[in-house]
């Protein structure tokens, strides 16, 4: 049985086949044939790293090997296309696994700190997550393997060899030994520091010739009384006492100029400070987040000029003040004036989830959360890694390098994202694909409104920016594209309800269409079969209270089609193509009245009248879609369990049934998750559901179901992602926005960064 989806270019139908074959060739029939699939493309990779879903990859340390060549570890697994270890050494400028085979699997959180001897041992601390009491281990790389050296609990920050001994430092207890916080390892057992245990976290490890100095929380450390910075000379310790007029939170680094000078940085008065010889003092005004001291993670000497790194917006003052200097949370204390690095008017967009955290908090493992983590001098470059997607414009996820004058990134920005597209849409002549998201860049095209085009050409797609900048008081969340390529994009004024703002863009300005006679935000735009753009959106007061509305820009006009909801539309959905039913439009969200007569959260326009479809839809229908023999719908997952919630609703005519069940193929979700559809496409008799579908076996949160099978199975493994947004069918394929890091699964996975695409041949 084949089956056509429509879409309108110009006013010529043009159909996209497809028909059924295996999605998972273990469970069922899908809805793609072996002539019409390719499966997931590989072009939507980024530069730097990349690494699965969740929280964003980043670059925890750096060391240099005998050889000069920089090693960088931290959690990631991917560079560009390239599967690696999150362990890698830098070799002409292309980043390569140190190894094959590390003869144990390397845990996919990787590693927090990497140390290489004078003979080029190799030595790595596993990460112990961001909650930090987790087990963890030390390996020391052999001819054979890594060898596991000392279990630990807690995380560790630092290592480095000194007298060729490895000392760790973090916040820690090791298992065995009973150290704390800083170890030593003199190649056959752990012990603590000579003297005595550090009493709190040690954050940094820095070798100055002969003496290696430490900073951290602690205020005592091999037996001497020591606050916050230490130096230990292989024989006697030093404490330089980090004490008031300088208020302490945590000391996160610590060196030592060619000269001598010996500095301090974290969450402290000034946040870099400086060693007199009687005491510590800020550097010149030192550094700023607003109007509070800002917050050094990390510092590094380079060509005489000291970089540092962290949670800051300026240097020297405070923004507000003339003498201030704009610096994005990296800057150069040449030894009389401060020079921002980043003046943070290009900002590069992620996909991934990130804590937000500065390093002030008094979570003594927020340090490995913050975004900017390690700073690393070859003698050439300064290197720059952490959970960032990028430095001054220039995006590279987790890792750039400054050569004294410009950032630079690692590896080749292809199609992928540099932020995700929360709204995906297909239109024009040309069959186009277009997102709306918290986008800086795609692929090589950078950040206007956040709204790119991709064209696929007969070798490779690209993206261009589309339009102006969007204003600035809007938050735009909807986007839809006419058959005559005019881009619409739905806004809301976050100030307040007020009324919806429908912009069009024309040349490269968006005009506003003028006033929309209802209230609240604009939840859903789709485009009908003859060229027209519905509106479906606002507000709610309550569970079922408030008011919502339909409209349809008529070409030249808004008409409004029904603003007798007590309560927001989310969704609306058309017949499907070549349907007798031209003209109806089932509307779905949580009302239920229009006007006086009840509803059960969806109807359906026929003729001009509404008219219900069932009565026992009890939470809002977040996602719709109209299918070959049926309507499908996703209603919310309430918080009172008494609430029937349906995942994916099916109506026949004449009653709701519940078809996304462990009977139909769809797993229980994992531990402590919900299952939750945001967007539902239908292809005739199958309809493809994304959203934040985690079952407890198998692929995530890209699931299509045959409904003449009564089967639901991820699509080709399914997409790892925090969630997909939105799914939308083009010419050429299916393509998926959303918070998405890879497609596929098991050994097939590929990086996919903030948009995937499933491609067909018609």
């Amino acid at each position: 049985m084949r089956i056509a989806s429509f879409l309108l270019v110009g006013v010529t139908a043009i159909s996209v086949t497809l028909s059924a074959q295996q999605i998972d060739s273990n469970t069922i029939e899908s809805s793609l044939s072996p002539a019409a699939r390719t499966g997931w493309s590989e072009d939507f990779t980024i530069a730097g790293f990349s690494g699965h879903d969740g929280g964003a990859p980043v670059v925890y340390d750096f060391a240099r090997g005998p050889d000069g060549k920089v090693l960088a570890t931290g959690r990631f697994q991917w560079m560009g296309d390239r599967r690696v270890d999150p362990v890698v050494q830098l070799d002409h400028d292309t980043w390569q696994p140190v190894r094959r085979d590390w003869g144990r699997e390397v845990p996919l959180i990787g590693f927090s700190a990497i140390a290489v001897s004078d003979t080029g041992a190799i030595a790595l601390s596993t990460y112990s997550g961001p909650f930090g009491a987790a087990p963890g281990e030390i390996w020391m790389e052999t001819q054979d393997g890594a060898q596991v050296i000392g279990r630990l609990r807690g995380s560790v920050r630092s290592m480095v060899w000194f007298e060729r001994q490895l000392w760790v430092a973090g916040f820690f207890v090791m298992e065995d030994a009973g150290v704390t916080n800083l170890a030593v390892w003199d190649g056959a057992t752990w012990s603590a520091p000579p003297g005595g245990l550090a009493n709190d976290a040690v954050y940094r490890l820095s070798v100055s010739d002969d003496t290696l100095l430490m900073a951290g929380d602690f205020t005592s450390i091999g037996g001497i009384a020591a606050s916050h910075v230490a130096e230990w000379n292989g024989a006697d310790w030093t404490a330089y006492d980090l004490t008031e007029p300088i208020e302490v939170g945590h000391v996160y680094a610590v060196t030592r100029t060619e000269a001598g000078e010996l500095f301090a940085g974290g969450a402290i008065s000034g946040g870099l400070v400086r060693w007199t010889g009687a005491g510590w003092e800020p550097v010149s005004g030192g550094v700023f987040f607003g109007e509070f001291y800002g917050v050094v993670s990390d510092m590094v000497m380079h060509r005489g000029d000291l970089y540092v790194t962290g949670c800051f917006s300026s240097a020297n003052s405070i923004p507000s003040d003339p003498s201030s200097v704009r610096a994005e949370s990296v800057a150069r204390w040449t030894g009389t004036e401060w020079e921002g690095l980043d003046d943070g008017s290009e900002p590069v967009g992620t996909t991934w989830f990130e804590w937000g955290v500065c390093g002030f908090e008094p979570n003594q493992f927020t340090i490995w959360d913050v975004r900017y983590q390690r700073l690393f001098s070859d003698g050439e470059r300064v290197y720059l890694g952490g959970h960032l997607p990028g430095v001054a414009g220039v995006p590279s996820q987790s890792i750039v390098a400054f050569d004294g004058r410009e950032w630079q990134g690692f590896g080749q920005s292809n199609d992928g994202l540099f932020g995700y597209a929360s709204a995906v849409a297909v239109g024009g002549w040309r069959h186009s694909t277009y997102v709306l998201g918290l986008i800086s860049h795609a692929g090589t095209a950078s950040r206007t409104s956040g709204i790119f085009r991709y064209d696929q050409g007969p070798r490779e797609g690209r993206w261009t920016a589309v339009g102006g900048p969007l204003p600035e008081d809007l938050r735009c969340s909807q986007l839809a594209v006419d058959p005559w390529e005019r881009v619409f994009v739905g806004c809301q004024d976050p100030s307040g309800p007020g009324v919806p703002v429908v912009l069009m863009l024309r040349g490269d300005e968006w005009v506003s269409l003028g006033p929309l006679d209802v209230e609240g935000t604009v939840w859903d735009m789709r485009v009908d079969r003859r060229g027209r753009v519905w509106l479906a959106g606002g507000v709610r007061t309550g569970d079922s209270s408030g008011s919502g509305f339909v409209a349809r820009w008529d070409w030249d006009q808004f008409t409004v089609v029904e603003d007798g909801f007590n309560s927001m539309v989310f969704r609306v959905a058309f017949p499907p193509g070549g349907s007798a039913r031209e003209g109806e439009v089932i509307a779905a969200g949580a009302f239920t009245q229009i006007g006086s007569d009840a509803f059960a959260r969806i109807a359906r326009l026929r003729g001009g009248q509404w008219e219900p479809l069932g009565s026992d839809l009890s939470a809002a229908v977040l996602a719709l879609a109209w299918g070959e023999d049926a309507v499908y719908a996703s209603t919310e997952n309430p918080s009172d369990p008494s609430v029937e919630h349906l995942l994916l609703g099916r109506w026949d005519g004449t009653q709701w049934e519940e078809v996304a069940t462990p009977d139909n193929g769809l797993p229980p979700p994992r531990e402590e998750t919900v299952h939750a559809i945001r967007d539902l496409l239908a292809l005739g008799r199958y309809v493809v559901a994304v959203g934040s579908l985690w079952p407890e076996t198998g692929g995530r949160n890209a699931f299509i179901y045959d409904d003449r099978q009564r089967r639901i199975a991820p699509l080709d493994g399914g997409l790892n992602a925090i969630g997909v947004d939105e799914v939308a069918l083009g010419r050429d394929g299916l393509w998926f926005g959303g918070a998405i890091a890879e497609a596929g699964s098991g050994d097939t996975r590929i990086p996919s960064v903030g948009v995937a695409h499933f491609r067909l041949r018609p």
